[in-house]
């Protein structure tokens, strides 16, 4: 997950870092592109997989800055909730 993104410099947690901790960060062109690229990768890791795909928690991080771009796509809400029913708080007290 550390891996630069299309030649942006910046991995996909440091956009999203960026993004979340500054507005102007948000609106800044390399932060966007890093972010887009991002996002396109794990949907269509889901698009490949609509009923298995499970994102990392670092792909869910990114795919919930950009919630609202899928609220009303029922194949993003099933992922979301494999994310939930896999990674939610009750699996993290028992790991």
């Amino acid at each position: 997950m550390g891996a630069t993104l299309n030649g942006t410099g910046l991995t996909m947690l440091d956009a999203l870092e960026l993004a979340r901790q500054s507005d102007l960060a948000a609106e800044d062109p390399v932060v966007i592109h890093a972010l887009e690229v991002a996002i396109d990768n794990i949907w269509s890791k889901i698009e490949a997989s609509p009923r298995t795909y499970l994102m990392h928690p670092d792909e869910f991080g990114v795919f919930n800055y950009f919630q609202t771009r899928f609220k009303d796509n029922e194949i993003a809400q099933a992922a979301v909730k494999r994310y939930w029913d896999a990674h939610g708080p009750l699996q993290a007290s028992t790991s």
